[in-house]
């Protein structure tokens, strides 16, 4: 009867541990045999000039029609809202640095205090 029971759970967890680790030992497998050179694609590269634009039969020809530069229009507004960009960024650090300098001159004024406060008690 135990014996029954371990068999059954023995065969489930090989089972599972085939359907975990089965995707991820195709990968290795495949992968390796592409690194053999074994296996290649039957469809040939399209390569264009060096700085050229590449050409594909497959690519509709709206989708390779663009213009060499950006309209007007959308290049000022990249520029501006990298402009933006920045600035938003040096206000925020900007605030970040009156923050750490107020809590230095906190720490200092209290340190003072201390001082202050000892030099009172060593007189007495």
């Amino acid at each position: 009867n135990v014996f029954t029971k371990q068999l059954v759970m023995f065969v489930a967890e090989f089972v599972m541990s085939i359907a975990l680790f089965a995707p991820g030992w195709i990968a290795v497998f495949l992968f390796y045999i592409r690194l053999n050179g074994q296996l290649q694609s039957g469809k040939s590269a399209i390569r264009g000039g060096s700085g050229g634009r590449r050409t594909n039969t497959d690519v509709p020809t709206w989708r390779t029609e663009c213009p060499d530069q950006l309209p007007l229009g959308w290049g000022r507004k990249l520029h501006r809202k990298s402009r933006e960009g920045r600035e938003k960024k040096k206000r925020r650090l900007e605030k970040e640095w009156e923050k750490i300098e107020r809590e230095r001159m906190e720490r200092k004024r209290r340190r003072e205090e201390r001082r202050g406060e000892q030099n009172d008690i060593n007189r007495v």
